[in-house]
């Protein structure tokens, strides 16, 4: 424990006159190490003699002094620890809420060559067999946050299957680009054609007008053809 200089030199007196508390005389020598200005002190009253030990009422009022200091350097450290656990936490709460928000702010992935339909069995996915998801959807450099989908049947009896796949803020921010998710997806044979489609009105698809849909097509990315036309 450090001490304040004045305390130190006080001290001097009984210290080389070997009459302080081996507590008083460990923290005289300790200081008096690393205290250039209190060594050259010590020296120089030790070499001289000039000094005068205090009497017994002066020890004991230096005594109640020191354990006040030592009391106000206790909490200061007391305060450090709790002050710097109290902006930990803090960091720490602020740190989940936000990762909780950014996994609220949901948009669409962008087609950019990086998503594919096929019956490749994702590694450890083998348990959704049973259930009988024969095609997979995988995306790679994006984390999958969900899958939507929506069939429309044209006037000529084709069935179109435009879909959609979803992600967060926070998952873009702990993906890296050769991370590729995965989620099961319907069988693609029961449609003519499969599209992708990455804008926001996915849920009114099937309410647009037919003059609309030239948009639809604009924006979207033809992923599977079963008609026999190339895509």
């Amino acid at each position: 424990m450090n001490y304040p200089c004045e305390i130190i030199k006080d001290l001097m007196p009984m210290y080389i006159d070997d009459l302080c508390s081996e507590q008083s005389k460990a923290a005289v020598s300790q200081h008096i190490e690393n205290c250039d200005d209190c060594r050259q002190y010590y020296n120089s009253m030790k070499a001289e003699g000039n000094y005068t030990v205090t009497n017994c009422e002066n020890n004991e009022a230096f005594a109640q002094s020191l354990k006040k200091v030592k009391k106000q350097i206790r909490a200061k450290h007391i305060f450090g620890i709790v002050a710097t656990a109290t902006i930990l936490l803090t960091f720490a709460v602020l740190s989940a809420v936000a990762a909780i928000g950014l996994q609220h702010i949901e948009y669409p992935i962008l087609y950019e060559n990086n998503i594919t339909i096929d019956t490749r069995i994702p590694d450890g996915w083998e348990e959704w067999i049973a259930d009988g998801n024969k095609y997979y959807v995988h995306c790679k450099g994006r984390r999958i946050e969900g899958v939507l989908c929506k069939e429309i049947k044209m006037e000529n009896g084709e069935k179109y299957l435009f879909f959609q796949l979803t992600t967060n803020k926070w998952y873009d921010l702990i993906t890296g680009k050769n991370h590729t998710s995965h989620q099961p997806f319907t069988n693609i044979e029961y449609y003519d054609r499969v599209y992708y489609y990455p804008g926001y009105i996915m849920a009114d698809l099937a309410a647009i007008a037919d003059g609309e849909m030239e948009h639809i097509y604009n924006v979207s990315t033809l992923i599977a053809d079963n008609t026999g036309k190339e895509k």
